[in-house]
């Protein structure tokens, strides 16, 4: 009885909590966690034995495709090279 008294004020706490986590990602440049041979479209970040890549600020979204990759990036992604690397980014309004 409780347990189902106490979980009504649990999920907007839950949910606030998730919508607030989106809004500040949404700011923050975003971050992919990559191998540390990886060359990226932006700016490095120290993760231990790998990498981490930082999106370059004229870059919304990022994600890694791979060193040989032919995959194409759906709208609204656009495909970009770094180095070897093959990236879709979604660009900054």
């Amino acid at each position: 009885m409780i347990f189902r008294s106490i979980a009504p004020l649990a999920l907007p706490v839950l949910s606030a909590g998730t919508i607030l986590g989106c809004a500040l990602s949404a700011v923050a440049a975003t971050t992919v966690g990559v191998g540390s041979r990886i060359n990226c479209p932006g700016s490095y970040l120290p993760a231990g034995n790998g990498k981490v890549c930082q999106a370059a600020p004229e870059f919304k979204d990022i994600r890694y495709l791979g060193e040989n990759s032919t995959k194409t990036c759906t709208y609204p992604y656009t495909r970009v090279n770094a180095g070897d690397s093959k990236w879709c980014v979604t660009y900054a309004q």
